[in-house]
């Protein structure tokens, strides 16, 4: 096993406890269509870690068939980010998660994060809780998790066996399959099904990973 010499992270649902909190969301922005709420709901969460733009194209798409503008794309986006930022600022850390990052840092082992939400929301974010200290690089959408992951081995110029992702959702699984980096689940009731289904262990305090350095 190499030496893991750097840590992507997800953000919701690995370093704060706010992965519910946009599940919430999803029913909120569409509620004039109630028909559609669960569905809504379940293509959230069968896509956690994709871009929330890109699940307003596919509820337009699919669901309600009708087009979708870039106006009311960025109309839906702004209502999405109104709904969940105050929540997101005071929600708890995933447990173990600031231990973890305190961890890292005194073993002067680079921490990133790759998300989906939005590179400007996700700065918010971070900037106001405090956490801007623990990441060397921040990256989120329009990016895709894949494109992330391939640009920050590249700028700290290492083998992917040498990284480690932490993720919640299929999507951080399988940018990290198809990166060939090595993968941690961080568990969650939404998801204990589909990590069996795929055979990845679950870990519920983020602290458990010490073992591994």
């Amino acid at each position: 096993m190499s030496e893991i010499k750097l840590v992507f992270f997800d953000f919701d649902g690995v370093v704060l406890d706010s992965a519910r909190i946009k599940t919430k969301a999803f029913p909120v922005v569409f509620a004039e269509y109630p028909e559609h709420g669960e569905a809504i709901t379940k293509y959230h969460l069968d896509n956690q870690g994709i871009s929330r733009y890109e699940k307003f194209q596919w509820i337009y798409d699919t669901l309600l068939e009708e087009e979708l503008t870039e106006e009311k794309s960025i109309e839906l986006g702004e209502t999405f980010s109104e709904i969940v930022l105050d929540e997101v600022l005071k929600c708890d850390e995933i447990p173990g998660a600031l231990e973890f990052l305190n961890f890292l840092k005194n073993k002067s082992i680079p921490a990133v994060v790759a998300s989906g939400t939005p590179y400007k929301e996700l700065n918010t974010i971070i900037h106001k809780r405090e956490l801007d200290h623990y990441f060397v690089d921040v990256w989120g959408s329009p990016k895709l998790k894949d494109e992330i992951i391939e640009i920050l081995i590249s700028i700290h110029g290492l083998k992917p066996e040498e990284c480690l992702f932490l993720g919640d959702a299929s999507t951080d699984y399988m940018a990290a399959s198809k990166m060939s980096i090595p993968f941690q689940a961080v568990y969650s009731s939404e998801m204990k099904k589909y990590w069996n289904e795929v055979g990845e262990s679950t870990i519920s305090n983020l602290m458990e990973l010490t073992k591994r350095f």
